[in-house]
């Protein structure tokens, strides 16, 4: 069997089980990293929009109508850096504190008013805003959870540093990936060594035919990872985790762009099969071949001699 490796045969099962080997392997990778691109763009979002935004409290007078709490809402919305602003009455600000300090206390004690809370999209901006802010005369007070700003900036660089950690990991995947595509490509390369073609051909013909088979894995691989992300999707939203992760159709257009960047590269970069010369390995045997000869030569005129 191994005899035939070298002629470019088909249907040999030694090369066929290296051939399926580096097909596993392109699925694998690509899952692989499909999981860090995903990973990376959930860490963006949870940075953004989540968990780590940056907000001021305006606690508003008693006497506004609804009329004017809707004016004002509307008024800070419009503000340049505010990414969001959410109503909340003095009910519900009077039970998160009932929660926070683990105590019960009668609803007709309330003191607290109507507020709002203000999402910004950079800390940077958060003191412009809250000056803006306290000079409507709708607003009783201003202010701002430092213990909570200095948490959410610690948090936010930890989880830029896993971001520029994924986007590493998934450039080092995606170039063992092409690394496994040129192992194929030197398979095939070296199973056509006997059948003739030139050095430059060989491998020219030698990616051809493995161009195929390496976008069919990575179409699977991506497919394969859509599933498990669903599911683990579906997961974490039963689990009831303070964040949910991103739908499919929000980062399908990501994963489908990076496998296109890669097939691209793929398919226009030329296969680099390392250091194979076997047309000189050929041209060697071919002079030891003709020193063999003019030994024997120089031997049969020897014996001549002596008769």
């Amino acid at each position: 069997m191994y005899k035939l490796f070298g002629y470019g045969l088909k249907g040999i099962p030694y090369i066929n089980r290296l051939k399926r080997r580096v097909f596993y392997a392109v699925v694998i990778t690509v899952v692989a990293l499909n999981i860090f691109i995903s990973f990376s763009l959930n860490l963006r979002s949870l940075t953004n929009e989540k968990i780590f935004n940056s907000f001021i409290v305006a606690d508003l007078q008693n006497n506004l109508n609804q009329d004017k709490k809707n004016e004002i809402e509307k008024y800070i919305l419009g503000l340049n850096g505010v990414r969001s602003v959410r109503f909340m009455d003095k009910f519900e600000s009077f039970k998160n504190l009932q929660n926070e300090l683990n105590i019960s206390i009668p609803e007709s004690s309330n003191p607290l008013t109507d507020s709002l809370i203000i999402s910004v999209k950079d800390p940077a901006l958060l003191g412009q805003i809250q000056e803006t802010v306290e000079a409507r005369e709708e607003v009783k007070e201003v202010y701002k959870d430092e213990s909570y700003l200095k948490q959410s900036k610690e948090q936010g660089f930890i989880t830029s540093i896993a971001q520029i950690g994924s986007g590493v990991f998934s450039f080092f995947i995606a170039l063992i990936t092409i690394i496994i595509f040129n192992f194929g490509v030197a398979i095939e390369f070296l199973n056509n060594a006997n059948t003739g073609l030139d050095y430059a051909e060989n491998i020219r013909k030698s990616k051809i035919r493995n161009l195929l088979s390496f976008t069919m894995s990575t179409v699977i691989g991506t497919l394969i990872f859509f599933n498990i992300y669903v599911l683990f999707r579906k997961y974490v939203s039963h689990a009831k985790f303070d964040s949910s992760m991103l739908s499919l159709k929000e980062i399908i257009l990501w994963h489908l762009g990076a496998i296109a960047i890669l097939n691209l590269l793929v398919w226009l970069i030329p296969a680099n099969v390392g250091r194979i010369e076997y047309a000189e390995e050929e041209d060697d045997d071919d002079d030891e071949f003709y020193e063999d000869e003019e030994e024997d030569g120089d031997y049969d005129d020897f014996e001549d001699d002596e008769d």
